[in-house]
């Protein structure tokens, strides 16, 4: 269980939005990604909305990070990766591939 409580609401590529508590991406509380040939690392307290771009290469898909300042990061995200977090029903987890967009609250 992540140490902060993040709470978001995630759209996956059927449409379907979950609502979730104690998110986390692989069980840490920032998003680990390739922007051009670097690794980032965005932590979930900047970050407003993670949007799809519908694109992305083999392994990765493509995402733009809108932070709480408004700035803007496009970072590719291993598509096997997870987004993980708690339901009123139960548990939740999604991979990266499956994403259309998460927005915290």
């Amino acid at each position: 269980m992540p140490e902060i409580d993040f709470k978001a609401t995630i759209r996956d590529d059927q449409d379907i939005a979950t609502k979730v508590s104690h998110a986390s991406w692989e069980g840490s509380i920032f998003f680990t990604g390739m922007r051009g040939k670097g690794v980032v690392t965005i932590s979930f307290e900047k970050i407003k909305k993670v949007s799809a771009t519908g694109s992305g290469s083999g392994t990765k898909s493509d995402f733009q990070i809108t932070l709480k300042n408004g700035d803007m990061v496009a970072v590719s995200l291993d598509n096997d990766s997870r987004f993980l977090g708690t339901t009123s029903f139960g548990s939740f987890r999604i991979s990266a591939k499956n994403i259309k967009e998460i927005v915290f609250d």
